[in-house]
């Protein structure tokens, strides 16, 4: 018998991330991934080092939150699944 490596399957990364202000919160939206069972949220406020600021359920692909006091927030998302972590997706910011 023969065996192989059981290479798990991550689900895809999140793609076309958007980050739009609305009044005094920032609304996140991006394409949804298979496989995935949540999605992390994070931002980088002002450049400095990326901190979780949410978590949102799968299927739904998209978070909102009061817009922070830094001057430039970066935000990316990763989708979670059974098997482990997408890569991230693509930083996105308000005004983009």
């Amino acid at each position: 018998m023969r065996k192989f490596l059981d290479w798990s399957e991550v689900p895809l990364t999140p793609g076309e991330l958007v980050a739009e202000r609305s009044g005094e919160k920032v609304e996140l939206h991006w394409k949804p991934s298979a496989g995935a069972v949540k999605f992390d949220v994070e931002r980088s406020d002002d450049f400095r080092p990326w901190h979780r600021i949410g978590e949102v359920k799968a299927p739904a692909a998209e978070f909102s939150k009061k817009a922070p006091s830094a001057h430039h927030a970066t935000y990316r998302v990763r989708a979670i699944g059974a098997t482990g972590a997408s890569p991230w997706s693509n930083p996105a910011w308000e005004g983009q």
